[in-house]
């Protein structure tokens, strides 16, 4: 019985043995089986590059200054950021007095034109997605064409010979000095977050109905009714399309983006 009780005693240290010696290598791939992946920190996290700043005074947000050119010539603006949705752009654009004296030759006569337009602007836009804005505005327009017809063969009346230097000049002027509403879209970026960037806009001017002038000189004189008809037919002639690019300069960089402190971070 004695030895009897002592086997038992032994197998039992055994078994509580293997047991002592097993835990720590479950308990080891448990904790490895359920073990949770490590959550980076806050301070950890990158932040943003660059931040741009609206609660600054107007002229410290971001703006750009863009060269311009297109439909209405070659020019200036300025584009200043209000907030995040709006941007308001202020410019001008000109075309150079353009002449041409022969521009268009019949046996009779000949036709010389010339020619000048500028505008000043104020457009507001309003960013509908990150490169589409839609654009509202206003401008002054001073726009002049001008038609001189010269006869180039002499005109019999009657019995008199008249030549070409004795028939006289017939001037034909239209003109629009107006302000003119704009509506259009407004492609890519005008504001850069650096260095520099294109933009694109595509609308159009409401000039309204153009004011026509005819003046003769000697035998040319009295064109009433031909200033008349010539003011209805250019009735239609009251928009004026805009196809524009620019090429903008950021002028105020934007600020480095503050790293989080512990007061940022804390929960």
């Amino acid at each position: 019985m004695k030895y009897m009780k002592k086997r038992k005693i032994s197998v039992l240290l055994f078994l509580l043995t293997g047991a002592l010696l097993l835990a720590p290598g479950v308990k080891a791939q448990n904790d490895q089986e359920t073990a949770i992946p490590d959550v980076p920190e806050a301070d950890s996290i990158p932040p943003p590059a660059f931040s741009e700043n609206y609660e600054v005074p107007l002229f410290d947000r971001p703006s750009s200054i863009g060269l311009q050119l297109g439909s209405t010539g070659i020019g200036l603006s300025y584009n200043i950021g209000i907030n995040t949705q709006w941007t308001v752009a202020a410019g001008f654009d000109i075309f150079p007095q353009m002449e041409k004296k022969n521009l268009f030759q019949t046996e009779g006569a000949s036709l010389g034109l010339k020619g000048r337009t500028s505008n000043i602007h104020v457009w507001a836009e309003y960013a509908v997605l990150r490169h589409l804005n839609i654009v509202l505005g206003l401008s002054y327009f001073s726009c002049e064409a001008e038609g001189l017809v010269l006869s180039r063969k002499p005109v019999n009346y009657g019995d008199i010979k008249v030549g070409p230097e004795n028939i006289g000049t017939l001037t034909t002027t239209v003109s629009w000095n107006t302000l003119a509403p704009y509506i259009g879209i407004g492609l890519l970026r005008k504001i850069p977050v650096r260095g520099f960037s294109v933009g694109m806009d595509l609308g159009t001017y409401y000039m309204g109905i153009p004011k026509v002038k005819v003046t003769g000189t000697d035998f040319l004189r009295n064109n009433e009714d031909f200033e008349k008809t010539l003011s209805g037919n250019l009735k239609g002639y009251r928009w004026w399309p805009v196809l524009q690019l620019s090429l903008n300069y950021r002028i105020n960089p934007p600020k480095k983006a503050a790293a989080p402190t512990a007061d940022d971070t804390t929960l």
